[in-house]
């Protein structure tokens, strides 16, 4: 029986042969119909492109019109394209902003894609807008809550017999106020 290397695992492979027996063959990865192929082959093409961020922007340009060949959802597209933006990390701005023109060319052509950066700022206004409504609500419970403690001494001391100035000036309330909680009070009266 010969010794293959192929079959016996214990050392005898070079980097080569292990690499490119996990690389997988470039053109089945970007050609299937797999979104795992397509994100495997936007990692090789990031390891083998890393420090160079306008080659990774050619590739991610051919993963971008491959996404239009397939025949998957808008959504499913939109999230395969941000997983290949994260995975590529472009760190240079002016390669960042042609990718950006690029996304932005092809919205205005009928291919509605978000960018990564258009998504996060997306999450962050979604975010700061939750911010300012639990601001807001909190800032009305606390109005809210001043006010029924104020109009709760003003029928304390209406209850206690103290004359209208004192009342005013204690409880902080306003003349109106006062008028509608001694009608609350005692209804029949006025």
């Amino acid at each position: 029986m010969k010794d293959d290397k192929r079959t016996k695992r214990s050392g005898g492979e070079n980097d080569n042969e292990r690499r490119s027996e996990y690389e997988g063959d470039e053109n089945a990865l970007r050609n299937g119909d797999n979104p795992f192929d397509l994100a495997h082959y936007a990692g090789m093409q990031a390891w083998k492109q890393r420090g160079d961020d306008a080659r990774k922007l050619d590739y991610m340009k051919i993963l971008l019109s491959e996404l239009n060949k397939r025949g998957w959802t808008h959504e499913e597209k939109m999230m395969l394209l941000w997983f290949i933006e994260g995975v590529m990390h472009i760190q240079n701005d002016d390669v960042w902003n042609r990718w950006e023109e690029e996304l932005e060319s092809r919205k205005e052509a009928g291919a509605m894609y978000l960018s990564l950066l258009e998504r996060k700022g997306m999450e962050k206004g979604i975010e700061k807008g939750i911010e300012k409504g639990i601001e807001r609500g909190m800032e009305r419970g606390m109005e809210r809550g001043m006010l029924l403690k104020q109009i709760a001494m003003a029928r304390k001391m209406l209850a206690a017999g103290e004359p209208d100035d004192k009342i005013i000036a204690y409880s902080e309330v306003t003349p109106e106020q006062l008028e509608k909680i001694r009608r609350e009070e005692h209804p029949t009266t006025h």
